[in-house]
């Protein structure tokens, strides 16, 4: 089975902070937005636009490696973090520290389908 493409959602900028029951918040880290596509056991990142990010594709076999799944889609944010757990984007795109995958959501895993449309 071919795994779907999914297109992320794209955070929208708000002029004023606010709170609503019906929505739930990421934090920004500072890093490259990915979609984690798992397929036959082997994860490759890519971007927001479709682009595959071969520069993570290391990474993205250690990603796989821990994931339970044959195939699945995940949405998130590669970055890297300094001693104190700060994100540090210069050094990630420097490749100065080791990436960490921050997973957003769980998009779609398995032949089903973990988000609703809007």
């Amino acid at each position: 089975m071919a795994l779907p493409r999914i297109e992320p959602i794209i955070p929208i900028r708000r002029r004023e902070p606010f709170d609503d029951p019906g929505w739930l918040f990421d934090v920004k880290y500072d890093g490259f937005r990915a979609v984690c596509y798992v397929e036959q056991g082997r994860a490759r990142l890519g971007s927001r636009n479709g682009n595959d990010l071969p520069r993570f594709a290391l990474f993205g076999a250690e990603i796989a490696s821990v994931l339970e799944v044959e195939e699945a889609v995940l949405d998130g944010e590669v970055i890297v973090a300094d001693a104190t757990g700060r994100p540090q984007f210069y050094d990630l795109l420097r490749g100065r520290l080791a990436p960490a995958y921050v997973a957003f959501d769980l998009l779609w895993t398995m032949g089903l389908t973990c988000v609703q449309s809007r």
